[in-house]
């Protein structure tokens, strides 16, 4: 993968987690490289997430956003 589409894979990759609170890679090359690049994207956009590697996967990259407590609705009563 060259730079160019790693920037445009982290960059759909931080929109879903914008969009739907999580994203998942699967078959990532240096997952440590993409959990940072992951981070400094959100970090630009003004969000906070948490990455990881998938349990059992070693070249799968997890990133969600966590809920806020004004997020959390009834929960957080």
């Amino acid at each position: 993968m060259d730079r160019v589409d790693l920037e445009v894979l982290v960059v759909l990759l931080v929109d879903q987690v914008q969009r739907n609170g999580y994203a998942v890679k699967y078959d990532v090359e240096d997952p440590s490289s993409l959990r940072e690049l992951l981070w400094h994207e959100a970090q630009h956009r003004g969000l906070q997430i948490r990455t990881g590697i998938v349990t059992g996967d070693e070249h799968a990259v997890w990133a969600y956003r966590p809920k806020t407590n004004g997020e959390a609705g009834t929960e957080a009563q």
